[in-house]
């Protein structure tokens, strides 16, 4: 039988290359990758449980570039907490809605961009709570999910529905996030959790959201 080359990269631990043919392959890149099955079963079972395991997604790093993204828009840095609350709505979601859970075993990137879709539409909840200055700034299509341009923009009132001025200026308060009902799960994630998902390290030493949301 043939063998079948796969793409990747030629490494002292490729297979020993048998003839002529399957030695142009490697000078041209087209080994075995290197990874082995089992390997990839061991690291993807080193990932959290959950949402991560099952998907392969990231939402701490999918939070992260959202907040990012308005931050750039606004010229505005965002406070940490965002991308932990996102990261936690997105594990909740998970585990606790059927449909959600469905949306997210797409295969492609599919999942991932709905993850980029459902992020932006909470972090627009979140900031129309906390400071309804900032999210009046955003363009409306924030709020269903859509990319917004790149670089920064003047804070001029986008939502143009009954006013062309913007909401007084607020400064950062959880609490006006955290009293609404529907949000009101936050509370269990402490400022500890904040800081520890905030720094570099954060995929080797990641609070269980499972737990600190209740859902499991």
């Amino acid at each position: 039988m043939k063998a079948v080359c796969q793409v990747g990269r030629v490494t002292p631990c490729a297979p020993v290359i048998a003839d002529d043919h399957h030695a142009g392959a490697a000078r041209r890149g087209l080994t075995r990758p290197t990874s082995t099955r089992a390997e990839f079963r061991a690291w993807r079972l080193s990932l959290p449980a959950g949402m991560e395991r099952d998907t392969l997604l990231m939402p701490d790093a999918i939070a992260e570039s959202v907040c990012a993204e308005v931050s750039r828009f606004l010229d505005v840095p965002l406070p940490a907490r965002y991308a932990v609350w996102l990261e936690a709505k997105a594990h909740r979601c998970y585990s606790a809605h059927r449909h959600f859970y469905q949306l997210m075993q797409a295969g492609g990137n599919v999942a991932r961009d709905r993850l980029y879709m459902f992020m932006r539409h909470w972090l627009a909840s979140l900031l129309h709570l906390e400071r309804p200055d900032l999210s009046h700034c955003l363009p409306v299509t924030f709020g269903d999910g859509k990319r917004l341009p790149p670089g920064n923009h003047p804070r001029i009132n986008r939502v143009v529905s009954y006013s062309r001025w913007l909401p007084a200026p607020r400064d950062w308060q959880p609490s006006r996030v955290t009293r609404h009902h529907r949000w009101a799960w936050l509370t269990q994630i402490e400022a500890a959790d904040v800081v520890e998902c905030n720094h570099h390290d954060r995929h080797t030493n990641r609070p269980d959201f499972y737990s600190l949301t209740g859902n499991k």
